[in-house]
């Protein structure tokens, strides 16, 4: 046989005395392109924030690294590991491995958002507990991109992003 991938070979024979089935198989085992994996956890995350690249590739001699040089993912690597990186943006990274059968690459890709908002909100008052209709100076400060803000609660209606009010809880 000459399989140009590999492939398993079963031989079923029943027994002319007793009738027993007998089988067996032998697989002829080819050699293919390495079998690559290769995936980033998070696959999102915040600018500068850590993730890392995990790999391996089965029947592979050897792997290269590209696409992030500043986060030193470009060149030679392990044939199997993890790498951690911090993208500032967007960034596609990808692995190539080659062995006696071929070659093969993979690419992974790590998804930047912008941070979601900040809300610094309080009160002014050092009391834990008020009296009904006791003013309470609130304020808030809210930064990162935001488009608009909107009491809700106690209080209604829309806010800026910084600010302070008086309040009076009822009971």
């Amino acid at each position: 046989v000459s399989p140009s991938t590999t492939s398993t070979y079963t031989l079923t024979c029943i027994d002319s005395v007793s009738g027993a089935i007998v089988v067996d198989s032998a697989t002829v085992t080819v050699n293919g392109a390495p079998l690559v994996s290769f995936y980033a956890e998070p696959k999102e995350t915040v600018s500068g924030q850590p993730a890392r690249l995990y790999y391996s590739a089965l029947g592979a001699d050897s792997c290269t690294a590209s696409g992030a040089p500043e986060s030193a993912w470009d060149g030679p690597v392990a044939v199997n590991g993890n790498h951690g990186v911090a993208p500032h943006e967007t960034t596609t990274y990808f692995l190539e491995c080659s062995g006696p059968g071929g070659s093969a690459q993979k690419s992974t890709t790590i998804l930047v958002r912008e941070p979601l908002p900040t809300i610094i909100f309080s009160h002014t008052s050092p009391d834990l507990y008020h009296s009904p209709g006791q003013s309470v100076e609130l304020w808030w400060e809210v930064t990162g991109p935001v488009s608009d803000c909107t009491a809700e609660g106690a209080w209604q209606g829309d806010r800026t992003f910084s600010g302070t009010e008086v309040v009076m809880p009822l009971a």
